[in-house]
């Protein structure tokens, strides 16, 4: 062989592992560039999941302060119908405005039944705020 042919050969040889040496780094940064994106989807799932379990709890607070507004707003208290009471007395007595009745009798419609004038001593009343 000349020398034109061996260099022909060498410089082929070359290139043949300078493209073998592109392909292993390209397949190299494939798979680097894979983990980092697992990596970064198990942060952001790990985040996900914090943010879920923080609305979760918030979510669990609301619902409790909503409860606890709903029974303090439904009834300032309770009282004991005594025999000779009426709704308006009790308003007027316990509320310091007789014409409140209306709202005692919306509170208690099931206990009192449908006349509001007719209420039995020894039933328990929800008073309004």
């Amino acid at each position: 062989m000349s020398s034109i042919e061996d260099k022909a050969k060498e410089m082929a040889e070359k290139a043949a592992r300078e493209r073998e040496a592109a392909s292993e780094r390209a397949r190299l940064g494939k798979a680097a560039a894979e983990r980092k994106v697992n990596d970064l989807k198990a942060k952001v799932e790990a985040g996900a999941e914090e943010t879920r379990s923080r609305l979760d709890e918030a979510v669990a607070a609301a619902r409790e302060k909503a409860s606890a507004a709903a029974k303090e707003a439904a009834g300032a208290g309770k009282y004991t119908v005594k025999a000779g009471d009426t709704l308006s007395t009790i308003a007027r007595d316990i509320l310091g405005d007789g014409a409140r009745w209306k709202e005692i009798y919306e509170l208690n419609k099931a206990a009192i039944g449908a006349n509001p004038d007719v209420i039995k001593a020894g039933i328990e009343l929800t008073l309004p705020k």
